[in-house]
């Protein structure tokens, strides 16, 4: 785990190199020490890590320089394809396979890449970086401008808000996708003119006024007139394949697992367990309120794997404690309080000599692992009208589907919680008057594979896995990996006919067919429990007087985003003892209130 960062000045003036300094020291938590860098005149970019391992490459004709983050873990098959000669460099350094393969291909190398990286290539005969992120955004990247004159990018925004000129503003078309949808969509960030580049796609920066992001990979699930699929067997046997080998790669000696006891963690532990005769180190969060503890579970899985277990007990006083720092490492709002839980897992990682953690992301989004998937099989609407219709087929090309909630009853439920002065620029902000996702991957689909595509988009890059994932652990040296996110993994996932997904009413068919030789009965069979952690209702309640600052009606009123008279009425209501959220099922209208309020002030952003 570490970081990169870089700035290219159009007129090579010297600059960057003052620039390059301000945005290291803006990440510089990511990596102990620069263990890259490299500086022309108008062109400078470094590289930082925990540890001491090369993150640059010079081409061997002089013409390519590249750093970068991360890990390639086809190397070695791509090096015996290609550069068969030159045999046992993708075991020694796999990002030299990564510089042969773009001398020879070009920006084409990038959709043979399977691993999790942030790159950017500097090309000296052109004077153009090119940045390029993984297929599933789980090394993030972010860039900027300053005065169609200089380029920079980042592996964090902090990064590039250290810069001299460049000034933090709020993104209002990013809160309003934050208060719409499940988190942020790419290339949205926070802040104004600030932007993410998308997983699986590519930028070149030579010319600064046509600054367009280009897709090297994409999900794309088959026609439903066009589908042609193999047995069953087939690809249970690719699966079990496939998935032991996406964790043998990921695995070392210093890997632990996180194993909140469900089947995806559980799964991945399992396997990794037959290829070691050490025990295997496993992390856990429990949580002292019943409603929200998944100990029985964890206990039934450390007895199972006899693993070197570490549980760690969080209660809503530790969330209290490292919100301020969550909402500041996450570079956004929360819409959810169990980044503080992540964060504090983390942090007791880093203390067992562990440098990477295993975890099952991605399970729920590409075998149909959330509730949505039933609730699609049992919905039969009637009477929708023609302004959801309207909405519907913009945002998914569908006027029958929807994804968690009506666009009617979002807005509604956002225009009563904005201020009457928000509202009067709404029309300038609305997330939904943009291009959110390409709707032609939806057009024709199965509604399962429908569900899973908006999954991927909305709730994978930057939530689950820059935000959850990235930063919570790169802040402590740790390394995230998702064997459940291998490339050719997901995309036998994508080949899969949607019953080995959905069978019936039950989800993950095909993980728990296979799980039956590794896991107790109790595991597989056990009802999906969402990850959730107490809420502002619980935070309230605790009475605590800087919480109630930041909801306080002066503090709300001088914001000028929320109405005040309303933000009074959920407080009341929340913070009655005994009030509970069922969540992720009721929507806490609170928690974002309050972590914007922390964002405004951790990163001194005026108000409206």
């Amino acid at each position: 785990m570490g970081g990169i960062c870089g700035v290219i000045s159009l007129s090579k003036r010297e600059q960057t190199q003052a620039f390059l300094i301000d945005m290291q020291f803006g990440i510089q938590h990511r990596g102990k020490e620069p263990v890259c860098i490299f500086h022309e005149p108008g062109i400078g970019m470094l590289a930082l890590s925990h540890g001491n391992k090369q993150q640059q490459q010079y081409s061997e004709c002089g013409r390519y320089v590249m750093v970068y983050d991360g890990t390639i873990y086809n190397a070695c098959k791509l090096q015996m394809k290609y550069f068969p000669s030159q045999y046992g460099i993708g075991e020694t350094d796999s990002f030299l396979v990564v510089m042969l393969l773009y001398e020879k291909m070009g920006c084409d190398c990038f959709k043979l890449l399977n691993g999790q990286f942030s790159i950017a290539i500097y090309d000296r005969v052109l004077h153009s970086v090119t940045c390029v992120r993984d297929q599933f955004g789980i090394s993030p990247l972010y860039y900027t401008q300053i005065n169609s004159e200089y380029m920079l990018f980042a592996s964090e925004v902090k990064g590039l808000l250290n810069v001299p000129g460049i000034v933090p503003k709020l993104n209002f078309t990013a809160l309003d996708q934050m208060m719409t949808f499940p988190g942020l969509v790419s290339p949205q960030t926070m802040f104004r003119d600030i932007y993410s580049l998308k997983n699986g796609h590519f930028l070149q920066f030579s010319n600064f006024s046509n600054n367009e992001q280009e897709m090297f990979w994409d999900i794309i699930y088959p026609k439903q007139d066009e589908a042609s699929y193999q047995s069953d067997e087939y690809y249970l046997e690719m699966f079990a394949h496939l998935l032991k080998d996406a964790i043998r790669v990921r695995y070392n000696e210093n890997t632990g697992f996180y194993l909140s006891g469900g089947l995806d963690s559980s799964i991945i532990a399992a396997m990794a367990n037959v290829l070691t005769d050490q025990p295997i180190c496993t992390f856990s969060i429990d949580f002292n309120d019943s409603r929200y503890s998944e100990r029985k579970h964890q206990e039934i899985m450390v007895q199972h794997l006899n693993s070197e277990h570490k549980r760690l007990n969080f209660d809503v006083e530790d969330i209290m404690h490292l919100l301020a720092r969550t909402v500041r490492l996450s570079e956004t709002p929360l819409k959810e309080t169990y980044n503080t839980a992540s964060l504090f897992l983390s942090n007791c990682v880093a203390q067992c000599s562990v440098n990477s953690i295993l975890s099952g992301e991605g399970a729920d989004e590409l075998f149909a692992g959330y509730v949505g998937y039933k609730f699609d099989k049992m919905r039969n609407e009637t009477n929708i009208s023609l302004s959801e219709r309207v909405y519907r087929t913009k945002i998914y090309g569908d006027a029958s589907f929807v994804y968690e909630n009506s666009f009617e009853n979002i807005l509604q439920a956002n225009q009563k919680i904005y201020s009457k002065q928000f509202l009067q620029y709404f029309e300038e902000y609305n997330c939904l008057n943009g291009t959110i996702i390409e709707t032609k991957r939806l057009q024709n689909v199965d509604v399962i594979h429908k569900r899973s595509y908006l999954d991927y988009i909305f709730r994978l890059p930057e939530h689950l896995l820059a935000g959850h994932g990235d930063r919570m652990m790169a802040v402590n040296g740790i390394s995230g990996r998702y064997p459940f996110l291998d490339k050719d993994l997901v995309e036998l996932a994508v080949s899969m006919p949607p019953h080995l997904k959905l069978n019936g009413f039950v989800e993950k068919y095909i993980i728990k067919k296979h799980s039956r030789d590794f896991l107790p009965d109790s595991v597989i069979n056990r009802p999906k429990y969402s990850f959730v952690a107490p809420g502002s209702p619980q935070l309230l309640q605790l009475k605590n007087e800087y919480i109630w600052d930041l909801l306080s009606y002066n503090q709300i009123s001088s914001q000028g985003i929320f109405n005040p008279e309303y933000i009074e009425q959920l407080k009341l209501m929340y913070s009655e003892p005994g009030f509970y959220l069922n969540l992720p099922f009721e929507r806490d209208m609170l928690i974002l209130p309050i972590t914007l309020g922390i964002f405004l002030q951790e990163f001194n952003i005026s108000n409206l």
